[in-house]
């Protein structure tokens, strides 16, 4: 019991420091899981005491500390309490009618404004920072329903990433604020481009929580779409030093736009060529698969911003060695990724029952009805067989030969994909080692008993990793002042890998 009283004293000292450091105000985090969520949640506040048992005594806890803050920084310091509304844990969680009550008693208790959150670190699909295949807005509801029982300014945070959504939620009357946070990773000039009307150069947030990631690892929060982020201490004004010298760029990329972006920023003459018809490289085959369009923004933003800095984009065209030695460009940026890696020890991987993630995403191959092996379970392979789940009559079935699906990939994404694909019928077998493709059937070994075995099936998709493309790797010498190799070009890699690599290239030319 004292140590509950001493931590109340520390949550209204911690106010009032914010307030004499000059903060506008002070929002307490009573959500997700975190400590005084714990205390409000009847499945983890088990206590006996004042502090337990009764929805009352539960929120105990969170009354004493908002009235210390009260009490240490005054009645017109403004203080707004955030709360999970629902928890997301199932059906012995507690619901929207418990949260609504929550917030009653809090405003009762006259806090300034509520920050309505959902769930926390114990749900299963971590509802609390959504992974990329939530909707924006997807727990408007939540918000509205809080709008509707309480006279206080109510904040609404659901994945917003676009400003005309943001805009529409006020104007509805669903919320009286908008709130973000990995919005101003991805762009911290998000407010200023919206309020200018420069929405296609908002750089938005894909949500693929690299961010989250690279915490957990004991990182800054360095963002896979902002190469800036978490590096403000480091980075300085662009160089504008380029003097129109020319600059050619092959692969339109993240890596390639990227830094065919900052060079043109940096005054350099920059030419931008891709072998295809469109931009995006890999990121295009990843925006196919259900729920991963917003793959699709990160590719508009550099297609956009590129334009908007003079790069000169050519599509449909793969400069060959001769034509680049007659150009004679001051740099020359190899940005043109990587293929799939087809194991040469394995038999078979030749015949035609046999191919690749990309010739499925891309559309070249459709096998509609058919029984598909996929071989190798990172999240490319997954996410290929969430996509052939979409196919009227298709079969899907996943091989991996570590013990675990998906064993390198972060939890969040692993988790959206399992749940998925579980749900899909998706056969999942682990624990198995390729040893040959027939025209009709693979065979294998399972590892743990040691024995061989075959399964008839009609496709099979290897996704085994990514190798260089390594197109431009026997360029005359002096083609060019300065040669690069970046991303999956120089070393398969993902996103973020690929994003700062075109970035620094770009600084240091």
């Amino acid at each position: 019991m004292d140590e509950i009283h001493d931590l109340v004293k520390r949550f209204g000292a911690a106010a009032l420091r914010l307030k004499e450091a000059g903060f506008d105000g002070v929002e307490v985090h009573a959500a997700h899981f975190y400590l005084i969520h714990q205390f409000l949640s009847p499945t983890y506040n088990q206590r006996k005491d004042e502090y337990g048992g009764s929805s009352e005594n539960r929120f105990r806890f969170l009354k004493e500390i908002v009235e210390e803050i009260r009490k240490t920084c005054g009645a017109d310091y403004p203080l707004i309490v955030r709360v999970s509304l629902e928890e997301y844990i199932g059906e012995n969680g507690y619901h929207p009618d418990y949260g609504i009550t929550i917030c009653k008693r809090l405003e009762a208790l006259d806090v300034d404004a509520l920050d309505i959150t959902a769930s926390g670190s114990a749900s299963p699909r971590g509802q609390s920072i959504e992974y990329m295949t939530y909707e924006q807005g997807w727990r408007r509801f939540l918000v509205k329903a809080v709008k509707r029982s309480v006279k206080i300014p109510v904040i609404g945070v659901c994945v917003i990433r676009d400003p005309a959504y943001a805009e529409e939620m006020l104007a509805s009357g669903d919320v009286d604020f908008v709130g973000s946070a990995r919005n101003y990773l991805a762009d911290a000039e998000w407010v200023n481009k919206a309020a200018a009307g420069d929405t296609a150069l908002i750089r938005r947030c894909i949500s693929c929580l690299r961010c989250i990631e690279n915490l957990k690892a004991g990182y800054p929060a360095y963002c896979s779409v902002n190469p800036a982020a978490g590096k403000e201490f480091e980075e300085k004004e662009l160089e504008k030093d380029g003097n129109g010298r020319s600059v050619i760029v092959l692969g339109a990329g993240p890596g390639g736009m990227q830094a065919a972006l900052i060079a043109a920023q940096r005054g350099f003459s920059v030419t931008l060529y891709e072998k295809e018809d469109h931009a995006g490289g890999q990121l295009a085959l990843a925006a196919a698969v259900p729920g991963k369009a917003k793959m699709n923004w990160l590719i508009s933003y550099l297609t956009e911003a590129c334009r908007d800095a003079g790069v000169s984009i050519v599509y449909n065209k793969e400069l060959r060695a001769e034509e680049l030695s007659a150009l004679h460009p001051y740099a020359l940026i190899d940005a043109t990724g990587g293929t799939a890696l087809i194991p040469a020890s394995i038999p078979g991987t030749d015949l035609p029952i046999v191919c690749t993630p990309a010739d499925i995403l891309s559309g070249r191959i459709l096998p509609k009805g058919e029984s598909v092996l996929i071989v190798g379970s990172g999240l490319t392979g997954l996410e290929t067989a969430e996509y052939l789940t979409t196919l009227p009559g298709t079969s899907v079935m996943v091989m991996e030969m570590d013990s675990k699906i998906a064993p390198t990939a972060y939890i969040a994404s692993r988790t959206d994909a399992m749940g998925k694909l579980l749900v899909a019928n998706v056969i999942l077998m682990p624990g198995r080692q390729l040893l040959a493709i027939e025209e009709d059937r693979v065979r294998f070994l399972e590892i743990s008993s040691g024995e061989e075995r075959e399964l008839p099936v009609d496709r099979v998709v290897l996704s085994l990793g990514v190798r260089s493309v390594a197109a431009y790797k026997d360029l005359p010498e002096g083609i060019a002042d300065h040669v690069y190799t970046i991303g999956d070009a120089a070393k398969p890699g993902r996103i973020m890998e690929a994003i700062h690599q075109g970035y620094q290239i770009g600084k240091k030319l």
